[in-house]
Protein backbone atom coordinates (compact mmCIF):
# COMPACT_ATOMS: atom_id res chain seq x y z
CA UNK A 1 0.00 0.00 0.00
CA UNK A 2 2.73 2.37 0.72
CA UNK A 3 4.43 2.04 -2.86
CA UNK A 4 0.99 3.25 -4.05
CA UNK A 5 0.88 6.48 -1.57
CA UNK A 6 2.80 8.35 -4.71
CA UNK A 7 0.29 8.07 -7.27
CA UNK A 8 -2.54 8.74 -4.70
CA UNK A 9 -1.03 12.16 -4.26
CA UNK A 10 -0.53 12.78 -7.65
CA UNK A 11 -4.09 11.76 -8.46
CA UNK A 12 -5.21 14.17 -5.69
CA UNK A 13 -3.01 17.15 -7.15
CA UNK A 14 -4.39 16.72 -10.35
CA UNK A 15 -7.91 16.53 -9.55
CA UNK A 16 -7.95 19.41 -7.13
CA UNK A 17 -6.37 21.28 -10.34
CA UNK A 18 -8.98 20.30 -12.65
CA UNK A 19 -11.92 21.11 -10.11
CA UNK A 20 -10.19 24.59 -9.33
CA UNK A 21 -9.71 25.39 -13.12
CA UNK A 22 -12.93 24.51 -13.73
CA UNK A 23 -14.64 26.66 -10.84
CA UNK A 24 -12.00 29.64 -11.81
CA UNK A 25 -13.20 29.32 -15.67
CA UNK A 26 -17.06 29.06 -14.48
CA UNK A 27 -16.49 32.09 -12.22
CA UNK A 28 -14.54 34.11 -15.20
CA UNK A 29 -17.90 33.58 -17.56
CA UNK A 30 -20.41 34.94 -14.91
CA UNK A 31 -17.89 37.45 -14.45
CA UNK A 32 -17.98 38.27 -17.76
CA UNK A 33 -21.24 38.44 -18.81
CA UNK A 34 -21.93 40.06 -15.75
CA UNK A 35 -20.24 43.62 -17.33
CA UNK A 36 -21.05 45.19 -20.44
CA UNK A 37 -18.73 46.25 -23.63
CA UNK A 38 -17.26 49.31 -21.82
CA UNK A 39 -16.90 48.14 -18.28
CA UNK A 40 -15.38 44.96 -17.89
CA UNK A 41 -12.18 43.43 -16.50
CA UNK A 42 -9.39 41.43 -18.36
CA UNK A 43 -6.99 38.81 -16.19
CA UNK A 44 -5.02 36.02 -15.90
CA UNK A 45 -6.49 32.45 -16.02
CA UNK A 46 -6.83 30.75 -12.62
CA UNK A 47 -5.19 27.64 -14.50
CA UNK A 48 -1.68 29.89 -14.66
CA UNK A 49 -1.95 30.77 -10.49
CA UNK A 50 -3.21 27.09 -9.78
CA UNK A 51 -0.11 26.15 -11.84
CA UNK A 52 2.00 28.55 -10.22
CA UNK A 53 0.68 27.99 -6.56
CA UNK A 54 1.58 23.85 -7.03
CA UNK A 55 4.89 24.81 -8.74
CA UNK A 56 6.01 26.55 -5.41
CA UNK A 57 4.96 23.25 -3.21
CA UNK A 58 6.41 20.82 -5.20
CA UNK A 59 9.47 22.80 -5.19
CA UNK A 60 9.23 23.95 -1.38
CA UNK A 61 8.20 20.22 -0.64
CA UNK A 62 12.10 19.29 -2.69
CA UNK A 63 14.14 21.84 -1.00
CA UNK A 64 13.13 20.53 2.18
CA UNK A 65 13.84 17.23 1.40
CA UNK A 66 16.81 17.84 0.56
CA UNK A 67 17.74 19.67 3.55
CA UNK A 68 16.50 16.99 5.72
CA UNK A 69 18.88 14.45 3.28
CA UNK A 70 21.92 15.91 1.60
CA UNK A 71 22.95 17.88 4.71
CA UNK A 72 26.12 16.04 4.66
CA UNK A 73 26.24 15.75 1.05
CA UNK A 74 29.37 18.00 -0.49
CA UNK A 75 26.88 19.31 -3.88
CA UNK A 76 24.18 20.24 -0.51
CA UNK A 77 24.98 23.67 -2.19
CA UNK A 78 24.52 23.50 -5.79
CA UNK A 79 21.08 21.20 -5.11
CA UNK A 80 19.75 24.23 -2.76
CA UNK A 81 20.59 26.51 -5.28
CA UNK A 82 19.04 25.07 -7.82
CA UNK A 83 15.72 24.06 -6.03
CA UNK A 84 15.98 27.66 -4.17
CA UNK A 85 16.20 29.22 -7.55
CA UNK A 86 13.53 27.38 -9.39
CA UNK A 87 11.31 28.30 -6.22
CA UNK A 88 11.37 31.80 -6.58
CA UNK A 89 11.06 31.80 -10.54
CA UNK A 90 7.65 29.68 -9.19
CA UNK A 91 7.29 32.80 -6.55
CA UNK A 92 7.37 35.09 -9.36
CA UNK A 93 5.56 33.71 -11.96
CA UNK A 94 2.41 32.91 -8.88
CA UNK A 95 2.65 36.70 -8.12
CA UNK A 96 2.36 38.14 -11.46
CA UNK A 97 -0.23 36.19 -12.46
CA UNK A 98 -2.25 37.08 -9.62
CA UNK A 99 -1.21 41.04 -9.71
CA UNK A 100 -2.06 41.63 -13.66
CA UNK A 101 -5.75 42.82 -14.85
CA UNK A 102 -6.36 46.01 -16.68
CA UNK A 103 -9.69 47.11 -15.66
CA UNK A 104 -11.74 49.00 -18.41
CA UNK A 105 -13.84 51.42 -17.58
CA UNK A 106 -15.64 53.75 -20.08
CA UNK A 107 -12.89 55.44 -22.24
CA UNK A 108 -10.30 55.01 -19.70
CA UNK A 109 -8.38 51.25 -18.42
CA UNK A 110 -6.26 50.96 -16.05
CA UNK A 111 -3.33 48.17 -15.94
CA UNK A 112 -2.19 46.30 -13.24
CA UNK A 113 0.80 44.47 -13.01
CA UNK A 114 3.77 43.30 -10.51
CA UNK A 115 6.02 45.69 -11.93
CA UNK A 116 5.23 48.58 -13.20
CA UNK A 117 1.95 49.02 -10.31
CA UNK A 118 -1.12 50.64 -11.41
CA UNK A 119 -1.39 53.15 -14.37
CA UNK A 120 -4.61 54.75 -16.06
CA UNK A 121 -4.47 55.28 -19.47
CA UNK A 122 -7.37 56.93 -21.79
CA UNK A 123 -7.99 54.57 -24.69
CA UNK A 124 -7.31 57.52 -27.75
CA UNK A 125 -3.79 57.50 -26.62
CA UNK A 126 -3.68 53.85 -27.79
CA UNK A 127 -2.21 53.99 -31.60
CA UNK A 128 -2.67 50.14 -32.49
CA UNK A 129 -3.17 46.98 -31.78
CA UNK A 130 -1.77 43.36 -32.87
CA UNK A 131 -3.34 39.99 -32.34
CA UNK A 132 -2.71 36.77 -33.50
CA UNK A 133 -3.52 33.28 -32.29
CA UNK A 134 0.07 32.28 -31.45
CA UNK A 135 0.90 34.90 -29.08
CA UNK A 136 -2.22 36.97 -28.03
CA UNK A 137 -2.59 40.94 -28.21
CA UNK A 138 0.15 43.47 -27.72
CA UNK A 139 -1.38 46.95 -27.65
CA UNK A 140 0.57 50.08 -28.35
CA UNK A 141 0.96 53.80 -27.11
CA UNK A 142 3.14 55.55 -30.43
CA UNK A 143 5.66 52.98 -31.70
CA UNK A 144 6.07 51.57 -28.05
CA UNK A 145 4.60 48.48 -26.63
CA UNK A 146 2.21 49.00 -23.64
CA UNK A 147 1.52 45.94 -22.34
CA UNK A 148 0.59 42.38 -24.15
CA UNK A 149 -2.63 40.11 -23.18
CA UNK A 150 -2.24 36.73 -23.06
CA UNK A 151 -4.48 35.12 -25.68
CA UNK A 152 -5.91 32.61 -22.84
CA UNK A 153 -6.81 35.33 -20.62
CA UNK A 154 -10.16 36.19 -19.19
CA UNK A 155 -11.62 39.01 -21.58
CA UNK A 156 -9.47 39.24 -23.94
CA UNK A 157 -11.71 39.01 -26.55
CA UNK A 158 -13.81 41.66 -25.25
CA UNK A 159 -10.50 44.12 -25.01
CA UNK A 160 -10.14 43.84 -28.52
CA UNK A 161 -14.07 44.75 -29.26
CA UNK A 162 -13.40 47.59 -27.13
CA UNK A 163 -10.18 48.89 -28.91
CA UNK A 164 -11.81 48.52 -32.62
CA UNK A 165 -15.28 50.06 -31.42
CA UNK A 166 -13.37 52.92 -30.10
CA UNK A 167 -11.45 53.74 -33.48
CA UNK A 168 -7.96 52.35 -32.43
CA UNK A 169 -6.09 50.98 -35.47
CA UNK A 170 -6.04 47.14 -35.93
CA UNK A 171 -5.08 44.74 -38.51
CA UNK A 172 -8.08 43.15 -40.92
CA UNK A 173 -8.12 40.10 -39.84
CA UNK A 174 -7.35 38.99 -36.23
CA UNK A 175 -7.22 35.39 -35.39
CA UNK A 176 -7.78 34.69 -31.78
Amino acid sequence: MTEYIGYFSIAIIVIVIFVLVRRGRDNAEKEALSHDRMNFVVRLPLAYKVIGIVFVAVLGFGLVMILATAWGDSDFPLYAAVVTGLLLLGLFITLYTIRFRVVVDGNHFTLTSLFRGERTYHVCEVTHIEADNTRGLRVYKGGKRLFFVDRYSVGCNMLISYFIENGVRAPKKIDL
